[in-house]
């Protein structure tokens, strides 16, 4: 499914459909196999990102937002589903997640670990997708302004100030608990935007 968030509580959905078959084989799914839009009323007004989640059955769909009453930002999840051609939303695991203050975006992790980090400017959570949480705070405080995934367990982090630094996310094999680490690695020049050569 594809989405975008065209205005205050206002959410386009755009649903992939199944390529056709032709001589007994299934064509490659392509950016022309999607079906009718449908708009969809999300009861948050004031949100700052928004990502699905990897590894689920159905769409999920993360919103960080700020209540219209309260200083924290929050996070809800949503599932996705078509019926009769249009699209419902039903609460999905992850409900009113408090993110401090100071949250700036969500990173949707993919599998093999799945679920979603929460990045803020004095402390990184990770919630995989049953809803248990683990942070690392951040000291000093940092203001982030992008991110690039290296792998599912590896991303890079810019803030305002150019510095990069690594996200290393990693799992206890006796407990299956997740465990956070932020490493500097270096400076830039000011960073906006960031992206990774995987081939080389």
């Amino acid at each position: 499914m594809l989405g975008l968030h065209v205005y205050k509580g206002v959410f386009l959905t755009i649903p992939r459909t199944q390529p056709p078959i032709k001589g007994g084989k299934r064509w490659h799914a392509d950016v022309g196999n999607i079906g009718e839009h449908c708009f969809v009323r999300l009861k948050e007004l004031e949100i700052l990102d928004l990502k699905f989640l990897f590894g689920t059955v159905l769409p999920v769909l993360a919103v960080l937002h700020k209540p219209f009453k309260g200083d924290e930002m929050a996070v809800n999840t949503y599932e996705l589903s078509i019926r009769s051609g249009e699209v419902k939303l039903s609460d999905w695991t992850i409900r009113d997640l408090k993110g401090g203050q100071e949250a700036l975006f969500l990173i949707p992790v993919q599998l093999p670990l799945g679920g979603l980090l929460l990045i803020g400017v004095t402390k990184i959570q990770y919630l995989n997708n049953v809803g248990k949480k683990t942070f690392q705070p951040v000291d000093p405080p940092i203001v982030w302004t992008t991110w690039e995934m290296l792998s599912p367990e590896r991303y890079i982090l810019g803030d305002e100030e150019g510095g990069l630094h690594l996200l290393l996310l990693s799992v206890d094999t006796r407990t299956r608990k997740v465990h956070l680490r932020l490493n500097h690695i270096g400076n830039v020049s000011y960073l906006e935007t960031s992206q990774a050569h995987h081939s080389g």
